[in-house]
């Protein structure tokens, strides 16, 4: 398939709300939110609609992916091309197509996990859904669902788009194929005659079969934890095949965005089902299940209000919590059996009775119990067996630290959660696992203040300025779309580091800082160094010394849509997703040795020209900024991560960042400025080869340029396209001759 990405529909609407009016009042398409791939309504595919009211309802404020609902005339061929996992449906395809003619030009989508999705015509009420009816092939039909366009992928982060030739716009929904329309139907009976055993549910009906289950045991009562628990035995032994561990957590905590229902039996007891380490675990992870969560990588962190708060200390705090409310409960049951101890003795003394006899048995029987109680809720405040509890009670509670911040387009701030999509806010939620946070909230206090500042420093230059507020947008979203770093550049007093401080200041947690020396050495170990870019969105670095080299190999690495290897202080490396905009605010460019396109389109200067007069500014006053316009900082920042949404996740680069990019790349290109000055380029002629790196050496030495090994410099030198032969076994270039009159000012001088 040589499918290409284009332009969605609608053109330039690229919000997810717009998409679901546009999907109801022009496609007449039924739709419904999905978490991820997961229902976000309590029946599914069952709950598509065309109401506008609904639409605005279900969209109005959230990030949704969009559902549309299958069947009703409609048909969707799913392609599953992820050969790393051994889906091979692209090749499926091709092959059928070979024996029974093309598919015929229709509406066609690329997924987020890289298969496509072809829509058909077809009325059959028979195709429902066919899971794998031939390899790497299913369809949706009566009863189904497929993630639309502009969704994003859950485990890739990919847009769902419209392949550029086949949107809904510029082809029909053309009719199913008499030929597929077939096989499908073989496929499904073929399907129905291999089930193994009945209650099995297969692919196709398991995310929505697991919702359901999952829905069920939230309106029991049942906590996210306990559903999880719940779902997993389900998933091994109800669903052929089993739905991956990652996809089960997501529908568990799809559900916890729905109120529990009324828990049986409520009790506000903390006794332990049995006195050990693990019967305390059991309680501690029961009664702070809500607000207490484990990741390996980060430790405890606890739900402050608004966000998962990094503090071991507060798990603590919460255990000998709750080791206290075990010793109260424990001396209140003891007192009140000693009690009955004393008022079942005294009836016994007086009446002699046996039924008397018995009671005063059951009562200290009772007291006995209660009596191991006080004792366990006593040990149970030994330092030793907090810790126990503590470390037993982590399986109950653990998550992935990945799960944390996932959402990209999630910014949490003090007033809320804004979606970088739409600009929109919505309330804290626990589900949304933020654990970082804003310094304010977004607000227009101090817009004019921040706007004269911008003036300043862009001197005037709408496209710069509005550059800034794309870069700034594009650093509030948690995921890489432009492998690059953003280089501001210029003399001293230009307001450079102000702008660039005053944001990260507002972006509170969101805003990290790594070493200089990360970026400009080639030490191999950085794992420790980068452990600080864990969910960041903004990272700064700066100031450069004049002349300092920038390291190739780290840019690439930092500069990436690649997985980063961190290292935690005491931990174990680990692999994590990017997500930050790295930015260097410097006087002094730094030196680049590689002339290769893989390191320049990653270089993006952006020239601060302005000069503030001395004796105008004031001190810190990034400071002053944050403070004095935080929230219209931020407001504007928001809407510059709206635009580059809207944009299809690319900076527009102006004609001034692309002229002093250029401009630093030609200075650093130390290949041509070797050659112009001491070669001449001539079409027949040739160099030693020996003679011309000699030559480079002498000319790096003497420029005060490091000296490239010759193994770089082939390699450079091929790169540029310069063609090296071996003529009666002496190497030569072709194309050069030394320039000895440039170098000795006569060609004679070097024999004199």
């Amino acid at each position: 398939m040589n499918e290409q990405r284009g332009d969605t529909v609608p053109e330039a609407k690229s919000l997810l709300q717009r998409y679901a009016d546009y999907y109801t009042k022009n496609m007449g398409l039924r739709i419904f939110p999905c978490s991820g791939k997961t229902p976000a309504t309590p029946h599914g595919c069952k709950d598509a609609t065309t109401d506008p009211a609904q639409i605005a309802e279900w969209w109005g404020g959230s990030t949704y992916n969009v559902a549309i609902g299958t069947g009703n005339g409609i048909v969707v061929l799913d392609v599953d091309a992820d050969h790393e996992r051994g889906k091979f449906g692209d090749e499926t395809l091709e092959g059928l197509e070979q024996q029974y003619g093309k598919l015929p030009d229709t509406w066609t989508c690329l997924t987020g996990g890289g298969g496509v999705h072809y829509y058909f015509a077809c009325a059959d009420p028979a195709l429902t859904v066919g899971a794998g009816f031939a390899p790497g092939l299913d369809y949706r039909g009566a009863g189904g669902y497929v993630i639309a366009p502009p969704s994003i992928h859950p485990e890739t982060g990919r847009a769902y788009e419209w392949e550029a030739s086949s949107t809904p716009t510029s082809v029909p929904l053309a009719p199913l194929p008499d030929w597929l329309h077939r096989l499908m139907l073989q496929g499904k009976t073929k399907q129905a005659k291999g089930k193994e055993a009945p209650g099995k549910v297969t692919e196709g009906r398991r995310n929505e079969e697991m919702f359901r289950l999952a829905a069920s045991l939230r309106a029991k009562g049942l906590t996210v934890a306990e559903i999880t628990a719940a779902l997993t035995e389900a998933n091994k032994t109800r669903c052929d095949p089993p739905l991956s561990k990652r996809e089960i957590e997501t529908i568990c905590q799809s559900t916890g965005r729905y109120e529990r229902g009324p828990v049986a039996a409520a009790t506000d007891s903390v006794k332990p089902p049995d006195y050990s380490d693990a019967g305390n675990a059991d309680v501690f992870s029961h009664v702070y299940r809500d607000d207490l969560i484990y990741t390996d990588a980060l430790g405890w962190l606890w739900w402050n209000g608004k966000r998962w708060e990094r503090d071991d200390h507060k798990a603590t705090a919460w255990a000998l919590e709750l080791s206290e409310k075990m010793l109260q409960e424990a001396k209140e049951e003891n007192r009140a059996a000693l009690l009955q101890v004393a008022e079942a003795t005294a009836k016994h003394e007086e009446t002699g009775a046996a039924e008397d006899a018995d009671a005063l048995e059951k009562v200290k029987a009772d007291a006995a119990r209660a009596k191991a109680y006080l004792t366990h809720a006593k040990n149970s405040r030994n330092a030793v067996r907090i810790k126990n509890m503590l470390e037993l009670s982590k399986p109950g509670l653990v998550i992935k630290a990945d799960k944390l911040d996932a959402n990209p387009f999630d910014l949490n701030t003090p007033a809320g959660i804004v979606d970088l999509t739409s600009g929109r806010l919505r309330p804290h939620e626990r589900a949304a696992y933020c654990s970082q946070i804003t310094q304010t909230g977004p607000d227009n206090r101090g817009m004019e203040m921040w706007s004269d500042f911008l003036d300043t420093i862009t001197c005037g230059d709408g496209s710069i300025r509005g550059f800034l507020q794309l870069v700034a947008g594009m650093s509030l979203i948690g995921a890489v779309y432009q492998e690059g770093i953003i280089i501001a550049y210029g003399g001293g007093r230009n307001g450079k580091s102000t702008y660039f401080n005053a944001l990260g200041t507002v972006l509170g947690d969101y805003t990290g800082s790594i070493d200089i020396k990360v970026i400009t050495t080639d030490r191999a170990n950085k794992g420790a160094s980068l452990a600080t870019l864990r969910g960041r969105r903004l990272v700064i670095t700066g100031e450069l010394e004049e002349h300092q080299r920038l390291s190739v190999a780290t840019l690439k690495q930092l500069a990436s849509t690649d997985r980063l290897v961190i290292e935690e202080k005491f931990k174990q490396p680990e692999t994590v997703k990017q997500t930050h905009t790295l930015v260097l605010f410097t006087n002094h460019l730094p030196r680049v040795g590689s002339t290769d396109n893989g390191t320049w389109r990653r270089l993006i200067v952006v020239p601060f020209n302005g000069v503030i007069p001395a004796g105008t500014g004031i001190q810190n006053y990034a400071d002053v900024l944050a403070k004095e316009a935080g929230g219209a900082i931020l407001t504007w920042a928001i809407e510059g991560a709206v635009n580059f949404v809207r944009n299809g996740f690319r900076l527009q680069i102006p004609e001034v960042v692309e002229e002093a990019t250029e401009a630093y790349r030609a200075r650093e290109n130390w290949l041509d400025s070797f050659i112009n000055e001491r070669c001449i380029r001539e079409p027949n002629a040739r160099v030693g080869a020996a003679d011309l790196y000699r030559e480079y050496r002498e000319w790096a030495e003497s420029t005060g340029d490091y000296v490239r090994r010759l193994n770089d410099f082939t390699a450079t030198m091929e790169a540029a396209g310069y063609h090296k032969i071996t003529p009666k076994g002496k190497k030569v270039w072709e194309g050069l001759r030394l320039d000895l009159e440039a170098k000795f000012g006569n060609p004679y001088a070097a024999t004199v």
